[in-house]
Formats: C-alpha cells, sequence, structure tokens
C-alpha cells in the first residue's frame, strides 16, 4: 500500500518538539499499515534514539489505557496529517502497540553509525572485513594510526626526516614542539577521511593549472628599483614626504633581504600596501602617483602568487603523506580487526558508490524494505553518510516517504565530519518536499530565543567567519 504522507522537511529550532513531531510520523505510518522494520529512524546519539523509542511507546500506551491521552493523540494526528490519516479507535490502538511490543527486535530506530554497522555485518566479504572484526574507541584508533605512521617513517629511508620536516615546516609556518610522529597523528586525524575523497579524483591535484606565473628574479628587482626612482608627493617645503619614502626603503630593503620569504610579511607591511591593493588611492591623504602605484602592484601580484603557489605545494605535500599514512592505516586494519565507525561508513559507502552493494542488495540482507525514512539531526550528517543514505531515500520516495528534519544552528559535529550544507540541499535534490518550520520553543524563555536569533541572523557578515564565509 503506497503511503499517502506526504514527504516533508521541517526546520526546527531548539526545543520546538521535532522528537514529538517524528514520533508522531511513526505512529502515523503504524496506524497506516506499515511494518516497524520498514521505517528507518535515526538521529546523531544513541540517548536520542532511545527516547524518541520511548517516546513512541509511551504515546501508544498512554492513548491505550488514558482517555485523556488518547484525545490528544487523536487531536495530534488531526493537526499533523489532516484527512490522511482516520481516527484510530481504541482497538486498533491496541493492536498496532502490542504489534510493536512483539516486534522491538525488528524496530529501525538507531542510529546511522549502527544502521551501517548492521549493514557490514551483513557484507562482511564485499567488504572485506576480517571475520572477527570489532569496534573500538578513539583511543585504540590512535594507537593504530600511530603505528601506520611509524611504518611509513621507516619505509621512507634515507630521506624520510627531510621530506616529512619540510612538511611539517610548510604545515606549521611556526616551529613546532611536538615531535614528528605527533603532528602526523594530528594532521591524519583530521584529514585521513578526506583524503579518501579526494583520491578519487588525483589528477585535479596534478593540474599545473593550479599554480600561479610568478615573476623571475631580475622582473622583481626592476619594480623594486622603479619603486625606490618613483616620485613621491612633496611637503609644503617642498621636501619628500616622509611616510612615503620610509614606506618605500623597508619595502625595498624586506624585499631584497627576505627574497622569496618575504611576501606575507610584505603584504603585512604598510598601510600603502593595503591601499594600492583597495584601489584607494590614497596614502596619509595624499594622493598615490601613477608610477608608484603600478611598482607596488606587480610587487602585489607577485606575492599573491608567490603565497598562493606556497599553498598549492603545502597541500600537495600534505596530500602525498596522507595517502601513504592512509594506505598503511588500511593494511594494518584488516589483521588488527579493529574499526571506528568511521572506518564502516566509508567502507560502506565506497562499495555502494562503487555499486557493489546496492539498495536491494542490502534490503535482501537486511532482511527489510526499508520504504520509510525519519532522518532526525539532519544537519549533522557527513558526506558519506548521506552518499550511502541517499539510494534508500530515492527509492523511499518512489513508493515510501521521506522525513528529514534538523535546523543548521545547532550543526556541532563537524570535527566528525558533519556538513551542514547537505540540509540546505537534500530539499533541491529529492524534490518536492512539504516543507515546515518549528519556530516556537518550549525550552527556553523568549530573552534566549531573541538573543539566539540576533546572532545568527548576519552571523555571515562576522568577521571573524570572513574566510568561511568567502567560500
Amino acid at each position: 500500500m503506497t503511503t499517502i504522507i506526504p514527504n516533508t522537511i521541517i526546520r526546527a529550532s531548539a526545543g520546538s518538539g521535532k522528537t514529538y513531531k517524528l514520533s508522531s510520523r511513526y505512529i502515523a505510518l503504524l496506524l497506516d499499515g506499515k511494518p516497524a522494520e520498514e521505517i528507518l529512524a535515526s538521529t546523531f546519539t544513541v540517548k536520542a534514539a532511545g527516547e524518541i523509542l520511548q517516546r513512541v511507546l509511551q504515546r501508544l500506551s498512554a492513548a491505550v489505557l488514558d482517555k485523556d491521552k488518547y484525545t490528544e493523540l487523536c487531536k495530534s494526528l488531526r493537526d499533523d496529517f489532516g484527512e490522511r490519516i482516520p481516527v484510530p479507535n481504541k482497538e486498533k490502538l491496541q493492536s498496532v502497540t502490542a504489534e510493536l511490543a512483539r516486534n522491538l527486535h525488528r524496530v529501525q530506530v538507531g542510529t546511522l553509525d549502527s544502521f551501517f554497522h548492521k549493514i557490514a555485518r551483513s557484507f562482511g566479504l564485499e567488504l572485506n572485513l576480517p571475520p572477527d572484526w570489532t569496534m573500538v574507541e578513539d583511543d585504540a584508533y590512535a594507537r593504530l594510526l600511530q603505528e601506520a605512521i611509524r611504518n611509513v617513517l621507516k619505509k621512507d629511508t634515507g630521506n624520510a626526516s627531510g621530506k616529512i620536516n619540510g612538511l611539517l615546516h610548510q604545515w606549521h609556518e611556526e616551529k613546532s614542539t611536538l615531535t614528528i610522529t605527533r603532528e602526523l597523528v594530528e594532521l591524519a586525524t583530521k584529514r585521513l577521511s578526506l583524503i579518501r575523497e579526494v583520491q578519487k579524483n588525483p589528477a585535479v591535484w596534478d593540474n599545473e593549472i593550479l599554480f600561479t606565473k610568478e615573476s623571475t628574479d631580475d622582473e622583481i628587482e626592476r619594480a623594486v628599483q622603479t619603486l625606490e626612482r618613483a616620485e613621491v608627493p612633496q611637503t609644503k617645503t617642498g621636501t619628500p614626504n616622509k611616510n612615503f619614502v620610509k614606506t618605500i626603503n623597508k619595502v625595498c630593503t624586506l624585499v631584497r633581504k627576505e627574497g622569496n620569504e618575504c611576501w606575507k610579511e610584505f603584504l603585512e607591511s604598510s598601510t600603502l600596501i593595503q591601499a594600492v591593493a583597495d584601489r584607494t588611492g590614497k596614502y596619509y591623504d595624499k594622493d598615490i602617483p601613477d608610477e608608484l602605484d603600478s611598482a607596488v602592484s606587480r610587487l602585489i601580484e607577485q606575492a599573491r602568487a608567490a603565497l598562493l603557489n606556497k599553498l598549492v605545494r603545502k597541500t600537495r605535500a600534505a596530500r602525498e603523506l596522507l595517502t601513504l599514512i592512509a594506505q598503511e592505516y588500511d593494511a594494518l586494519l584488516y589483521p588488527s580487526g579493529a574499526f571506528r565507525y568511521e572506518d564502516i561508513t566509508e567502507k560502506v559507502c565506497r562499495a555502494s558508490v562503487d555499486d557493489m552493494i546496492s539498495v536491494q542488495m542490502m534490503a535482501h540482507r537486511l532482511d527489510s524494505d526499508l520504504g520509510y525514512l525519519l532522518l532526525d539531526e539532519f544537519q549533522d550528517t557527513s558526506l558519506p553518510q548521506w552518499k550511502i543514505i541517499k539510494p534508500f531515500a530515492i527509492e523511499a520516495k518512489k513508493s515510501g516517504s521521506v522525513f528529514v528534519v534538523g535546523d543548521v544552528k545547532q550543526a556541532i559535529y563537524a570535527w566528525r565530519g558533519g556538513v551542514a550544507e547537505i540540509f540546505d540541499k537534500v530539499e533541491e535534490e529529492l524534490e518536492p518536499f512539504d516543507t515546515q518550520e518549528l519556530a516556537k520553543s518550549y525550552r527556553s524563555a523568549q530573552p534566549v530565543i531573541d538573543t539566539v536569533n540576533t546572532v545568527f541572523e548576519k552571523i555571515e557578515d562576522n568577521l571573524l567567519f570572513e574566510d568561511e564565509t568567502k567560500d
């Protein structure tokens, strides 16, 4: 039977009753005749998943036993779904509640991590997992990562220390007080999952178009000489303006003394450089002469090219090193049999994207067709997680339904790969959706809500987030 409950996205502020809405959706599906094993309700934490199932069971059992709770449940269903869900009688509620209680072992309410873990248990051979694999905590992962890094250092004999020290010097411009291994553990912990994504298109990293043409040493020297000879504004007594003279001498000395290592300091060395870059045409309320402006502009272009190329080289070096670490780490995973949830998610994601396992295969092995998705805290979904869930969502839209709830202001798991922007994209990727907003908070006083809204309303204009929001 095709559901008559529409696909829905809810943007829900904190304390606005999203768990209540999600439990109402779950109950409505049960009353519409959908088996519990065909409904996947996911959230981000085990505690939150337990609260969802508890809320469903409590509301159903309370409605069976208490007349007022029965009336409350019927009103809630009517408010949310109108005539789509007929008002259930007590017998119907009792039957649905009893059926759910008998099939708790079939209920699919949990975290996405636990769902992917279940998939991995059913596809161990396809995912190249050892028979006795187990899940480990972060401390065991850190030890395995350290061993992988040590193996990289041992294999890269001869010039390993120089290569890695060079990478760390580029990555950390200030002198590091940590050991090489600890530096690399920190780097790999943050970026190892990202490197798996970019490995799929290695040609991008080797494209020479990434580099910006730099000036030759002779061209830089000519620009410096032009700057030295350039006319500067005169004072009322007919002498050169000392602010211009002092700045020009400082810039020329810096470029000649420091060479190609000077460019970051050069850009920060004077407000004259900033004035030319911003095209204000003024320095200390004096017009900047054209010849001086032209010479400084050429040096600014060189600084820009040198710094961009340095960033490209740094990123390439990091990618090369992280690729070696990832290879060693993967080689250690199988014999150790110790995996994190992130490792399992990556393996399931790669197998799904590469069509090694399909939605139909997963449904068969899991012994349930997941035709109804209820995805909570969606703003904390990572890209690999979405790549796994998306095919299920596409299938569910054909004959079932999809329910997504979240709030980008509550995105707090970016450190675990959560990408809040996915929440904004899901509507256009899986349209059409019935979009709703839950703005009224039942948890916080109005002054607290007003303060939060004021802070987030124009957060993209905050200078602290300037670099991030420009992208």
